[in-house]
């Protein structure tokens, strides 16, 4: 028992001693880590995953050795941009010892970098303009030096809010001086900022979409529903009239006698009975059309409407009435 107890605290202690030293590890001790990491992951041709770890090791503690190995790095992966920068800010750490023993190969791999690069010098009418060469944003004008670009061609935009976007396309030969100017031309629609202690006018709120509303399909279904039913009530209240008037001029007694009087009489009742139920039909289903928009439209309290289907002997329809 006393052995179990004695190795449960020297694994605790191996522990301790591990994590205490993972804390004491200072920056500098870091940072050249990831440096080696990177070194030994250039050697294996993984240029971008070494780059990653020589930006960690230098903003873990800026250093001259991380800012050369980000330079070559960036160099293999034709970054000419980023390598350049990164090279002459390494060589002008004149006193490093790093940069000492290395001055040659980073010196050699500047003047490389430098003949795949041109410069360009933008001016334009308005300061504060963005520079943006192939879609990325380069510079902000004025800009005390030229710009640095891979050689080739370039598209070159200036943007600035308030004014149109111009834009500019040039050839850029290698180890080249270039100068653009781009004039900007004021936008007239471009929206003005409210001034100083004016609040904007809050927008109007959008309209519902009719579509939102689940009365809405039943509203449409009901009225046409019921516009078919008065339809056909109309119909069948012309036939009945005309029913009546052959029956008349077959009978023109009230009492009808005769075998196609007979047939008359049955056939104009059947027209009339067919016609009031169409007519109170198709009449109930605009009523319920019109309850439902009026349950959907917010109306005052005050508006009333009544849709009511009337049919007379002669004649049929439907009579809104209400208070509004």
């Amino acid at each position: 028992m006393v052995r179990r107890k004695g190795a449960w605290c020297l694994a605790f202690a191996i522990a301790l001693a591990a994590v205490d030293a993972g804390a004491d590890e200072n920056p500098i001790e870091q940072a050249e880590g990831l440096i080696r990491e990177g070194v030994a992951l250039r050697v294996e041709g993984r240029e971008a995953e070494a780059l990653e770890r020589f930006r960690k090791a230098h903003a873990t503690h800026p250093s001259a050795r991380a800012l050369g190995q980000m330079g070559l790095a960036s160099k293999s992966l034709r970054l000419y941009v980023q390598a350049e920068q990164c090279l002459k800010s390494a060589l002008a750490e004149e006193s490093d010892a790093w940069v000492v023993q290395n001055r040659e190969a980073l010196e050699q791999a500047r003047d490389v970098v430098a003949k795949q690069l041109a410069s360009l010098a933008v001016r334009s009418n308005v300061n504060g303009a963005e520079v943006w060469v192939n879609g990325a944003r380069v510079a902000t004008l004025p800009h005390a030096e030229p710009i640095r670009l891979p050689a080739g061609t370039a598209r070159v935009e200036l943007r600035a809010a308030g004014y149109r976007t111009a834009t500019k396309e040039a050839q850029l030969p290698a180890e080249s001086m270039n100068e653009m100017e781009i004039r900007l031309d004021a936008n007239p629609l471009a929206a003005k900022p409210p001034a100083a202690g004016s609040q904007a006018p809050e927008k109007p709120p959008a309209p519902k979409d009719a579509e939102e509303s689940p009365l809405r399909p039943w509203i449409w279904a009901t009225l046409a529903f019921g516009s078919a039913g008065v339809t056909a009530g109309a119909a069948l209240g012309g036939a009945t009239i005309a029913k009546k008037n052959e029956r008349d001029e077959v009978c023109p007694e009230e009492q009808c006698r005769s075998l196609r009087g007979v047939e008359l009489d049955d056939e104009l009742r059947t027209y009339a009975t067919a016609s009031t139920v169409m007519f109170a039909v198709g009449g109930s289903a605009l009523v319920a059309s019109l309850a439902l928009w009026l349950a959907e439209e917010p109306w005052k309290p005050s508006v009333r409407a009544w849709l009511l289907p009337t049919l007379s002997p002669s004649s049929g329809g439907l009579t809104i009435s209400g208070s509004f």
